[in-house]
């Protein structure tokens, strides 16, 4: 092999062992970032006090969680116990899962305690692009909260994917008395 062919082998193996090296860089700095980000999510979640309350219901409490001053986050916490509440969870997981629509808030991720479970949401923004219009009617303005959430809560049951575990019309009736 040529002297020539020798250095311009040489430059090409320095060439890629530099563009490795520099992706393996990147990559550790952007896990650096996530893992720094990870940590203040923990730490604000730990903290959540009755002043980041911003809704609450039958089966628990939503919290704002702000990251910076981009990132802001629902957090909902449900309490733990009974069967009926960790099938509640476990619905509400696999149903807004995979759900992707501009108007339904994004599921960003989950966590579960002996104690708690928590489902952390894009947080929905005020103004202009309110979410809650293209939910609610307007004439429901003087209809109970509570029992709004609970229509929702049915209509959620409803759109289990596995029928089975649908309740049947009878059940549903009896849930709305």
């Amino acid at each position: 092999m040529s002297k020539a062919r020798q250095g311009l082998a040489f430059y090409v193996a320095l060439c890629f062992i530099a563009f490795i090296i520099s992706k393996i860089v990147i990559a550790i700095l952007l896990y650096k970032r996530w893992k720094r980000k990870h940590l203040v999510f923990l730490k604000k979640t730990l903290k959540l006090n009755t002043k980041d309350i911003i809704g609450s219901g039958g089966y628990g409490t939503v919290y704002k969680i702000t990251i910076d001053e981009s990132s802001a986050f629902a957090v909902k916490r449900l309490s733990r116990g009974t069967a009926d509440r960790e099938r509640g969870f476990e619905r509400e997981l696999e149903a807004m899962g995979d759900l992707k629509h501009r108007n339904i808030v994004t599921l960003h991720g989950y966590y579960t305690s002996p104690c708690y479970n928590l489902l952390i949401y894009e947080l929905m923004h005020n103004g202009k692009d309110k979410r809650e219009e293209y939910v609610l009617d307007s004439s429901l303005k003087n209809c109970p909260t509570e029992e709004i959430n609970n229509v929702f809560r049915i209509a959620f049951v409803c759109l289990e994917p596995d029928p089975s575990n649908r309740p049947t019309m009878a059940q549903i009736v009896k849930m709305l008395e």
